[in-house]
């Protein structure tokens, strides 16, 4: 059968499921204004 054939799935690939949607709010670059709370939260 196809127990020869292997199948990559890119778990962290271009689908974008619920669980990974936390990955999206990451901050990558600060703005002149201060985030009071949100570096709190981030950086866990």
């Amino acid at each position: 059968g196809k127990d020869g054939k292997r199948k990559r799935i890119t778990v962290r690939g271009a689908i974008v499921g619920s669980d990974i949607s936390q990955l999206n709010l990451k901050i990558v670059q600060y703005g002149p204004n201060p985030l009071e709370g949100e570096e709190a939260k981030v950086s866990n």
